[in-house]
């Protein structure tokens, strides 16, 4: 059986864990919700539980499924690959509602379009001004 990270504020959807289980057989998740500073800190969950920092705590699992802001999944991607677990993000599709809410932005709802394996975080610039 696979251990899957799965570190997001939403609940994982049937669509999402259905190719998972497609793709690594039996697997049991473990949600954690949280909003994780750095990976090197330990860090608190939504429900009062303490964590060890990412770093530590993705090398517990054989598959990290996470939602995180870029600069977040660019320091965790490294410690990932050193302890063997792939970094999977799930793609959405958007699709408009045709409603708006209270404040007149369209309304979407969303549908899993397959996970992605994370490879690499790059961020590239160049000046404005040049």
């Amino acid at each position: 059986m696979k251990k899957i990270l799965w570190l997001s504020r939403h609940v994982m959807t049937e669509e999402q864990r259905s190719e998972l289980e497609t793709a690594f057989g039996d697997i049991a998740i473990t949600q954690v919700n949280a909003t994780v500073p750095n990976v090197h800190v330990p860090f608190t969950d939504s429900d009062g539980n303490g964590h060890s920092p990412l770093k530590e705590l993705v090398a517990l699992f054989d598959v990290a499924c996470v939602v995180l802001p870029i600069n977040i999944l660019g320091q965790l991607l490294p410690f990932a690959k050193a302890a063997g677990v792939p970094v999977l993000q799930a793609k959405n599709r958007r699709i408009p509602t045709g409603n708006v809410n209270e404040d007149g932005e369209q309304i979407f709802d969303f549908f899993h379009d397959g996970w992605h394996v994370v490879e690499e975080v790059k961020i590239v610039t160049r000046p404005l001004l040049a």
